[in-house]
């Protein structure tokens, strides 16, 4: 049978093994977010071309531990040498500092959520569900990726969101998780909250740079850093998330979701996941009393149309096949330079 020449082209590159460095932080003040899109980005070529893979990290002690389990090595310093690729998800990362990384690479790749519309990048991905987040400069160079289509969930999630979610007359489970670091320490309130609602299976879940410690509770299911968080999430008639990475990826399997934002960049997401009827958005979680957290799960354990859409709408705008796409168009442009 005839090879197609991109298929061909992408057997040379398992045989040449690209050098590809991925620039990126995580920790309890900016989350693990930047994290876990960077390894659903690197799992995915790796798995395509058979790459050379390593991780350009600082303060980022927790982030690392996750980094290093998945079987990617890790340096404290860019590399001097000349690279192929270089992958940057960094807040408020500079321009200066992006030309310098550009000069190393043939190809650099900028992921960034903040409202800026200039970059020194072949290809910049703006995947936020906010249009004020979205916009850029038309006549900037570069290639951009705008919106949910390139949201960027492990695979997990992709083939987790074609399966078909059940939703129950009433619900019989619920899953808290707040992120990969929990910035303001909500879960606690969440579960104290939570206290008089009987009847029901409790999961709480805390992420690798979760700093605070969780008493002794007989009423929840406890899980620490957990690798299968799709399936978790699917398993559950009903999640309460915070306002980051965990608000994508409850919409994407399917999972009716209050929400508790934490900053606000995670307000603004959460409003338009709200207009769009995918979750319920309940504001800065610090602000809120335990009374109200119980009386939105409440109302939403008992309402099975109200989950039932929550729960169709979440999965026809986050279909999990982001990280798909952005390597589509990273092998698509790393080709010209080969």
């Amino acid at each position: 049978m005839k090879i197609s020449g991109k298929r061909s082209w992408v057997n040379n590159m398992k045989n040449k093994k690209l050098r590809i460095v991925f620039r990126v932080d995580g920790n309890k003040k900016i989350g693990m977010g930047h994290v876990m899109r960077c390894l659903a980005l690197a799992d995915e070529l790796k798995e395509r071309i058979g790459c050379k893979i390593f991780f350009v990290m600082k303060n980022s002690a927790d982030s690392e531990k996750e980094v290093l389990k998945c079987g990617y090595d890790i340096t404290a310093n860019f590399p001097k040498s000349f690279l192929d690729i270089a992958i940057v998800s960094v807040p408020d990362i500079g321009n200066k500092y992006l030309s310098t990384i550009k000069k190393q690479v043939k190809l650099l790749v900028v992921i960034d959520d903040s409202a800026k519309t200039q970059y020194c990048a072949d290809i910049v991905v703006k995947c936020s569900c906010v249009p004020e987040l979205s916009r850029f400069d038309r006549k900037a160079k570069g290639k951009f990726l705008i919106g949910l289509d390139y949201v960027i969930l492990n695979k997990e999630f992709q083939i987790i969101n074609l399966r078909k979610k059940i939703i129950n007359p009433k619900a019989k489970s619920v899953l808290i998780t707040m992120g990969g670091s929990d910035i303001n320490n909500l879960t606690p309130k969440i579960m104290e909250a939570l206290k008089k609602i009987s009847d029901i299976k409790k999961t709480v879940v805390v992420g690798p740079a979760f700093k605070n410690k969780l008493k002794p509770n007989k009423e929840y299911d406890s899980k620490y850093g957990v690798s299968n968080m799709a399936s978790l999430m699917f398993s559950s008639d009903l999640a309460i998330v915070g306002g980051g990475i965990t608000l994508y990826e409850v919409a994407c399997v399917g999972t009716p979701g209050i929400v508790l934002c934490q900053t606000d960049y995670q307000k603004m997401e959460a409003e338009c996941f709200e207009k769009a009827g995918a979750i319920l958005n309940l504001g800065f979680g610090k602000n809120l009393g335990e009374e109200k957290i119980a009386a939105s799960v409440k109302v939403l354990l008992k309402d099975k149309e109200m989950r039932k859409k929550m729960s169709n709408i979440g999965k026809k705008i986050i279909d999990g096949k982001g990280a798909k796409r952005v390597v589509d168009k990273i092998l698509d442009k790393i080709r010209k330079y080969e």
